[in-house]
């Protein structure tokens, strides 16, 4: 974990069954399921478990304020929490950030491994969940109303999940850790259906440094200090120098996304969708750490620089796909294809370009990557309504980057800039909602590498140009400009010779679009003014009015071109040896975003074996039931364990000696045989099976099961349920003939 922080670990225990739901259902089966994790495990979300906190929060602070509305108590609260200055309109003041930061509460890590690992894992994390059915009544008749049948999936009771907290101070200070602990002792529910009473769960944080008791005695004996105010900021820190020299590839860094990441592309209607990289924008932070005083004037004078984060091919970094390079119109995406450079060949075939990133393979093929995205539906809760509206946001659909995904993204620096590299491994919170659902990644530091479509000297005066980011441009008036005037004008400045589109071919020698970026001050809580330039991806092929130097063209790709260069625009390539080639094989990647491994059981706390015993029973339960319905409905097996010709009385009394063993009172069904084989009706071979069906323990044998150890009370819950369900069975086989003979009579 960072240095200056604190961490704590939130524990949620369940004792009834609970769920947050994911705004969709399994067609013909299930009408609602709940929210997962990578896993396939039940989860609460960090956005639920933080915003039940608040709410207990802000009780907490009204009782220790004792009604005072200037009280330093609700200034801890917010500090925790944040405040919400924008609730109803614009901020009156600048938003206070949240200094408490909640990770999703999940399966412990060793339990997950443990079932995970198991032969029976899919019985064990299907008994995870449990389906409840359900039908609205109309009010005024109190009757069930048509066509309101519904099967809602919860999760069960008796889990045990666990989520990481992270204080954004070196010290907890014991004010905020008392509104912590006595809000997490408040929260009694959690999820959905808290009103009819799902959701029912203990908080309790057991690694507090002081606990309950010493921030009791200190609430008594101490003064309540203010919040930890933000630094000031100091005088405008000094513009940095354009660097005399080429930058150079210092380190690529390698996350991992270990919760989904977004970074947001668009927005449309209540979805807002995700760009399927890591622009350099957010990663920019991280890298400030590593240059320490020194970030500021390195930063504004482009002499170092953090590119997006692309997903990851192998060792290789992937690389937005030119739009010269485009696929024949039918081809299916998920299969190898043969890819033609419309920048060098005019094919006659239809085509459309490709979509996603491009990383180098083995004997000069492409392989096609993208980052896998997953959609998360959210709510906004209206506090006054406690449920969603329109004034408050209502519903939204999140996309993000899926947990697990591996991304890179290259570091490039001046010979005279400091880079502490050794200090950036870590875990980090990058894009947005990074303080609770998204935006946990970890990044780990590795040697640079030449990447092999980099292009080299140039050998004549026409060139290949390839954006492999958003490239930011101005005009003469100071305006976002993306015409190709305005590219090649920068492109002559850049190679130190006049520079024109190269017409003269039977191809086409420019392929590019634009892109509008709309970001988010999450320091105010308003939008950032639109960026417009050139996307990623755009190709063109010019012509200079004499051949380059070369010191010119490695210069460009180093240092970039355009504005903002620090956060990863204008990154550009000349003569790449892919756009050189007239076809290109392409090929999918089958392990895009690294493969997903399976931790390694380890040993379980308390917590995790208390689970994992339930989950046991319940999965040998479902089993049981399973074996139970394949042989009371086969008629041949069911005659060979029930009595000879049993009449419906006889089957009624199976029925209620059933209910007797589940009891545990076989007292009551030996003395039930013991009368039964003193009368002549009944002989004492069928009296002998009828008590061996209940009270021996061959029921595994009948069950085709082999002995599983199963407790005394699950071996009873078994032979009461075999021996009902024959009843049943054979009662309805009964029922069935009668029918059939009086059908035939008439």
């Amino acid at each position: 974990m960072n240095r200056g922080t604190t961490t704590l670990t939130l524990r949620v225990e369940f004792t009834s069954d609970w769920g947050v739901g994911t705004g969709s259902g399994r067609h013909g089966s299930v009408d609602a399921t709940v929210r997962r994790d990578a896993d396939g495990f039940p989860m609460l979300p960090a956005k639920s478990l933080t915003g039940v906190l608040r709410d207990s929060a802000v009780s907490v602070t009204y009782a220790l304020a004792e009604g005072d509305p200037d009280s330093v108590w609700h200034r801890w609260s917010e500090w925790l929490f944040g405040s919400r200055p924008a609730a109803g309109g614009r901020p009156a003041r600048r938003p206070r950030p949240a200094h408490l930061s909640v990770r999703p509460a999940r399966l412990s890590g060793a339990l997950r491994a443990t079932v995970m690992a198991d032969p029976e894992a899919a019985r064990l994390a299907a008994a995870c969940v449990t389906l409840r059915p359900g039908v609205a009544l109309d009010p005024r008749t109190g009757l069930a109303e048509s066509h309101t049948f519904r099967v809602v999936e919860r999760a069960r009771a008796g889990l045990v999940l666990r989520s990481t907290a992270v204080v954004q101070h070196p010290e907890l200070p014991w004010p905020a850790e008392l509104v912590l602990l006595a809000a997490a002792r408040l929260t009694e529910h959690a999820g959905g259906n808290r009103r009819r009473g799902g959701g029912r769960c203990t908080v309790t944080v057991p690694d507090s440094p002081r606990g309950m008791a010493e921030v009791l005695r200190l609430l008594a004996t101490a003064e309540v200090p203010e919040p930890p105010r933000a630094p000031a900021h100091g005088a405008a820190a000094r513009l940095g120098d354009r660097p005399q020299e080429p930058l150079q590839h210092v380190a690529t860094l390698h996350l991992t996304c270990l919760t989904p990441v977004t970074a947001a592309r668009s927005r449309s209607g209540n979805l807002v969708t995700c760009r399927e990289e890591v622009p350099g924008t957010m990663l920019l932070p991280i890298l400030a750490r590593a240059l320490g005083g020194e970030a500021t004037p390195a930063i504004t004078g482009g002499r170092v620089v953090v590119t997006d984060a692309t997903p990851a091919a192998g060792p290789w970094r992937s690389l937005p796909v030119p739009r010269s390079i485009q696929a024949p119109k039918r081809s299916d995406p998920g299969r190898a294809t043969t890819a033609v450079n419309v920048l060098v060949e005019v094919a006659a075939e239809r085509l459309r370009p490709l979509a996603g990133h491009l990383a180098p393979g083995a004997d000069g093929t492409a392989v096609r990557v993208g980052a896998p995205l997953v959609q998360q539906a959210h709510a906004v809760i209206d506090p006054d309504l406690g449920r969603p509206s329109e004034d408050s946001g209502g519903l939204f659909v999140q996309e993000a980057i899926a947990e697990g995904t591996e991304l890179r993204a290259e570091v490039w620096a001046a010979a005279d800039v400091d880079l502490d590299l050794a200090i950036l491994p870590g875990r980090y919170r990058v894009g947005s909602s990074s303080k609770d659902d998204y935006g946990w990644v970890e990044v780990d530091v590795a040697d640079p590498a030449p990447h092999p479509w980099l292009g080299g000297d140039p050998e004549s005066r026409v060139l290949t140009v390839w954006l492999t980011s958003d490239l930011l441009l101005r005009d003469g008036s100071g305006r976002p400009a993306t015409g190709l005037g305005t590219v090649l004008g920068a492109l002559s400045h850049s190679l130190g010779t006049a520079v024109d589109l190269d017409e003269g071919g039977h191809a086409p020698a420019a392929f590019t679009t634009t892109r509008r970026v709309d970001s988010w001050s999450a320091r105010w809580g308003l939008p950032r003014p639109s960026l417009v330039g050139l996307r990623a991806g755009s190709v063109l092929r010019v012509r200079c009015a004499d051949v380059p130097e070369a010191s010119r063209v490695s210069r460009l790709q180093t240092d970039g071109l355009g504005e903002r260069r620090a956060e990863g625009f204008g990154r550009v390539l000349i003569g790449s040896p892919l756009l050189a080639q007239t076809r290109v094989a392409v090929r999918p990647d089958a392990g895009t975003g690294g493969p997903r491994s399976v931790p390694r059981p380890a040993d379980l706390d308390p917590d995790g074996a208390q689970v994992l015993e339930l989950l046991r029973t319940d999965a040998l339960r479902a089993l049981i039931t399973e074996q139970v319905a394949a042989v009371t409905t086969d008629a041949q097996r069911r005659r060979a364990l029930l009595p000879a010709g049993p009449t419906r009385a006889q089957l009624g009394v199976l029925r209620e000696l059933a209910r007797a063993v589940l009891a545990g009172d076989d007292g009551a069904v030996r003395e039930w045989c013991r009368k039964t084989r003193d009368k002549t009706r009944a002989t004492a071979h069928d009296v002998t099976r009828v008590e061996a069906l209940l009270l021996d323990g061959s029921v595994w044998a009948h069950l085709d099961m082999a002995d599983p150890g199963a407790t005394p009370a699950l071996v009873r819950e078994a032979r009461a349920l075999l021996v009902e369900n024959l009843a049943r069975e054979e009662s309805k086989h009964m029922t069935r003939a009668t029918s059939g003979q009086r059908g035939g009579a008439r």
